[in-house]
């Protein structure tokens, strides 16, 4: 089914459609009658698959427009749609951000032109931030690039004043754009022939799952883990839902709680201590490829943060990937309740190592099994290796 089908009402009857698409860790939300079906065969045609979509109101991508995706701006903390929160007040705001802040943004961004992300995350890591879970640095760079821009254009003195207050009060603006710029670069990494280059991580609250550079659009997946973490007042672990959403590419992308030893404050949010904000850093140094030199941590000697998860390395080692995360209530309609810490399921990887070995096996041997060494699974995916592992 394309856009505008998947409702029908039938002798007073309600009922509802969706095309057959695979289950994964693409949650979708879709004005009415703008494609809701369409970018879900889209999705599924990728290799990914869905968890959620919800119709709720306008943007499309028909060939003249030329998008292949798009991104919600972030909403802030507490009771917000992507936590499961569904208050009125929740639609409301979600309203009003397709209404005006979306307009506004994008007349902004037509008057400004592109917006170079990689320098204002590698700033943010000089200023505390780790751009999952801190944002309030890389929010405020943002903020400075598009305000002056934003009042020169057309849009209404009201909705300038509106949209100012909103970008400028939500410390989080920046994650869904630090998660979209993390995806965009992994993306560029798959596909290449016997790497074992972790290219996805994401959870739904049921499964965790991996895809890796070398074993194409196959998912590898676990129970989803809980999260030890802080809670806001009122709520505790009984309230958790496990861990959810697709936030941790920012982790696979070697920032978030790779680079947490660049945010120590970050420890009065998540639980912990700053040593162990910094320990976390060091550790995935271990398993993976090298260090990203773009992103410089300055509480490490300016070392370029951990930069490709090696699902050799994870399986091998048995040092599962660290994660900062926010916490979900377990009952739809709450929202968020805390934030914490964990780890990305350890059999994901031995299922993905085991996945590339049969896949390499089969290529040298014209579809036969044969025997692999440890150089046909040599990751052929290059970062910086010029630096020293911290201790």
């Amino acid at each position: 089914m394309g856009p505008d089908c998947g409702t029908a009402i039938i002798n007073g009857v309600p009922l509802g459609f969706a095309n057959v698409v695979q289950r994964g860790d693409v949650g979708i939300v879709a004005a009415s009658g703008t494609g809701l079906q369409q970018v879900s065969s889209l999705v599924d045609r990728w290799g990914a698959g869905i968890s959620q979509a919800i119709g709720i109101g306008s943007h499309d991508l028909h060939a003249r427009v030329g998008g292949i995706s798009m991104l919600m701006g972030n909403e802030g903390l507490g009771k917000v749609l992507r936590f499961g929160a569904n208050h009125p007040a929740v639609i409301e705001r979600l309203n009003w951000m397709r209404d005006v802040l979306g307009p506004a943004l994008s007349a902004t961004l037509k008057a400004l032109g592109a917006v170079e992300l990689k320098p204002i995350i590698a700033q943010a890591l000089h200023m505390g931030d780790e751009c999952h879970n801190r944002n309030a640095a890389a929010s405020g760079l943002l903020f400075k690039r598009l305000a002056p821009a934003l009042i020169k254009t057309e849009v209404p003195r009201s909705d300038v004043s509106s949209v100012l207050s909103f970008v400028g009060g939500n410390d989080h603006f920046f994650l869904n754009i630090s998660m979209a710029a993390c995806k965009a670069s992994l993306d560029a990494a798959h596909g290449v022939p016997g790497s074992s280059l972790v290219t996805v991580m994401a959870r739904n609250g049921v499964d965790f799952g991996i895809r890796t550079s070398g074993t194409g659009d196959q998912w590898f997946t676990a129970p989803a883990p809980m999260v030890n973490g802080l809670y806001f007042t009122g709520y505790g672990p009984a309230d958790a839902a496990p861990d959810l959403g697709d936030s941790a590419i920012t982790e696979t992308a070697g920032i978030g709680g790779f680079a947490m030893g660049a945010a120590p404050a970050i420890v009065q949010f998540v639980g912990g201590t700053p040593e162990d904000a910094i320990g976390y850093t060091r550790e995935m140094y271990h398993i993976t490829l090298g260090h990203n030199s773009a992103f410089t941590l300055p509480p490490l000697s300016f070392i370029g943060s951990p930069a490709g998860i090696d699902a050799r390395k994870v399986a091998d080692r048995r040092i599962a990937p660290v994660i900062n995360t926010g916490i979900a209530h377990r009952e739809a309609g709450v929202g968020q309740v805390g934030a914490g810490i964990t780890r990305a399921p350890l059999a994901c990887f031995d299922q993905a190592v085991s996945a590339l070995a049969h896949r390499v096996g089969r290529g040298q041997a014209g579809g036969k099994e044969a025997p692999v060494t440890d150089s046909d699974l040599t990751p052929r995916f290059a970062f910086s290796r010029n630096q020293k592992t911290p201790r």
